[in-house]
């Protein structure tokens, strides 16, 4: 739990980066970040004696495609709403993630689970009606991106008894980086220093970030670790408050409370003792 609460806070503080360099299109930060972990994770594996090509071939490349699709449209949203907003709807993923591990691979859900989609449904809505910044074209992307990655989050738990997190890891920007070098082709924007720097940044934390989401995954169910990213949503209004003047509104407030709500609502259950 304590490895996926440190990628949590370096998902958070990576996206300040996205949000403060809007001259660089969202593709482009998905493009830098493949390019990043692909190396790293590449010259881990190498050093290691790690297999790249892994086991369930089928599986690791679904988990690429899911998660580049909830990794671009993630960053669109981020820059085209507040960060806290933003965030919010894309941790929706932990909720659809429950429901479809349900599906398809049969991990027990219960009442509260169900409740807990409900609240947490109720808390886009208001949320949807109470930031100006929030359309419905923003709104949809952002469900959906949660959608792709909840898919993405239950490709990885299966790879556990498969695959290596790094190799898991690195079919993620194998994925991403072809599919978005094609558009950075057509639209490529020249960071300047700082701007660079805060590309290394940005690609550092969410290579740290990404590798403990993944043992974290792999090693908890999908319902025990996705209560502990709901921190980010906390984390991200913050940044947003104080680091782009990004107003918190008491209906806001209503809506992350309901998304709150279906977070503790959505906690994994103690099993009874017996005498």
């Amino acid at each position: 739990m304590s490895l996926m609460l440190i990628s949590v806070i370096c998902f958070a503080f990576a996206n300040i980066f996205v949000k403060a360099h809007p001259e660089i299109p969202f593709y482009q930060w998905a493009f830098f970040r493949a390019g990043f972990i692909l190396i790293f994770a590449y010259g881990f594996m190498k050093a290691k004696g790690i297999s790249a090509l892994g086991n369930n071939r089928p599986l690791l490349v679904t988990r690429g495609i899911f998660g580049t699709i909830g990794i671009i449209l993630y960053f669109y949203t981020v820059q085209n709403t507040s960060l806290g907003t933003a965030t919010t709807i894309q941790y929706l993923s932990p909720l659809f993630a429950v429901f479809i591990a349900l599906y398809f691979f049969k991990e027990p859900l219960n009442r509260n689970n169900f409740v807990a989609f409900l609240l947490a449904i109720c808390g886009v809505i208001v949320m949807k009606y109470s930031d100006i910044t929030l359309t419905g074209k923003v709104t949809s992307i952002g469900v959906f991106a949660a959608v792709c990655s909840a898919i993405a989050y239950n490709c990885i738990r299966q790879l556990k008894s498969t695959d290596h997190p790094m190799t898991v890891v690195f079919y993620f920007p194998l994925v991403t980086f072809p599919v978005t070098g094609v558009f950075v082709l057509n639209h490529w924007v020249t960071p300047d220093i700082t701007g660079w720097i805060h590309v290394l940044i940005f690609c550092a934390l969410n290579m740290l970030a990404q590798y403990l989401m993944t043992i974290s995954y792999q090693e908890n169910q999908v319902k025990t670790v996705s209560i502990v990213k709901y921190v980010g949503v906390i984390i991200s209004f913050v940044i947003g408050w104080v680091g782009f003047n990004e107003p918190v509104t008491l209906s806001m407030s209503v809506g992350v409370l309901l998304i709150l709500g279906a977070l503790y609502l959505n906690k994994p259950q103690k099993p009874a003792k017996t005498p």
